[in-house]
């Protein structure tokens, strides 16, 4: 999630009524500005636009939350993978043939990309049965293979998952005991070992909002965070709330496992990959607000603040039960 000084620059004028024109000039590098609508906001600004009657998902990083090298490493690796065969929105080129498109306005700067928009329901409105699971794992599956041949050099614009988490520890300074048990759970992790078979470029957020369901089909969308990763790592968060990855007595955790095929043997380790996430969680909301004064909060961002206050709060709970 980006901080909320940086969401509210185009989120006070959307819920105003009015297109930002920066959100406008972005799309016209597409000649998308027909119809724009928003879809969502969190890591990136992320709008429904339409060229020639087709419909493309345009995606607005703030340069001061998202590098440049970074958006390109990630629509580069979408197209890798649309490449080699894995279900996913493919990206869209500008009209001057790029990938990543870069907008300078009065108030910030943004790298723009687009990816074909997918006509579907997401994973998380749809009834989700046995063979939905193994879709959904075998979709996980052969992501994972087939980023094993992504460019070394863009992948490491992307980082790694655990430095990332690690370094969002500082915004929990005021709360020294999930500071403190955050650091413990990190460290856990510290000597697990990375080789081919259990870590690489991960999506890292392969949840069900980031699934559309096609014509029957899981294809994955949503590449902001992907970094390196252990594959039991991404299947954790994949599973977030889902399923338990470790209690195989589960229908939907062996209907997963089955569609992805031999399970990574650091699985294992999957309740200390849940706290880390649930520590990550409340890392970026603590990252998100930090310096945003709510005394002159307009009622969208009141609203979502109080519901995110009461989201930090189980966070918490959760952290220091782990």
């Amino acid at each position: 999630m980006m901080p909320v000084a940086y969401m509210r620059l185009i989120e006070d004028e959307l819920e105003a009524g009015r297109q930002p024109e920066c959100v406008v000039d972005a799309a016209a590098r597409w000649n998308a500005t027909a119809r724009i609508r928003r879809f969502r906001t969190s890591d990136s600004f992320v709008f429904k636009v339409e060229t020639g009657g087709t419909a493309l998902a345009m995606r607005m990083h703030d340069s001061r939350h998202r590098h440049l090298d970074r958006v390109v490493a990630t629509q580069s690796l979408a197209a890798h993978l649309s490449q080699n065969g894995v279900a996913v929105a493919p990206p869209v080129p500008s009209n001057s043939g790029h990938l990543v498109e870069t907008l300078r306005t009065g108030n910030a700067t943004y790298h723009v990309g687009c990816t074909q928009w997918l006509h579907g329901l997401r994973g998380d409105e749809i009834e989700r049965t046995p063979h939905f699971y193994r879709m959904w794992g075998s979709l996980l599956s052969h992501l994972h293979r087939a980023l094993q041949t992504f460019d070394p050099v863009l992948a490491g614009q992307l980082g790694h998952w655990l430095d990332h988490v690690e370094g969002r520890l500082t915004f929990l300074e005021d709360d020294a005991e999930a500071l403190s048990t955050g650091a413990k759970v990190i460290n856990r992790l510290r000597t697990l070992g990375r080789d081919r078979q259990n870590y690489g470029t991960c999506h890292c957020d392969a949840q069900l909002d980031n699934i559309i369901v096609v014509q029957g089909v899981p294809h994955m969308i949503d590449f902001d965070v992907a970094a390196g990763n252990w594959f039991a790592g991404d299947i954790s968060i994949a599973a977030e709330d889902n399923f338990d990855p470790n209690d195989t007595d589960s229908l939907p955790t062996r209907s997963f496992l089955e569609g992805y095929g031999e399970p990574p043997e650091c699985l294992q380790f999957a309740k200390t990959f849940q706290s880390i996430i649930t520590l990550d969680g409340l890392a970026t909301l603590a990252a998100a607000y930090d310096g945003a004064d709510r005394k002159d909060d307009p009622p969208w961002l009141s609203e979502m603040r109080e519901r995110h206050r009461r989201d930090q709060g189980e966070l918490r709970e959760q952290l220091l039960r782990s």
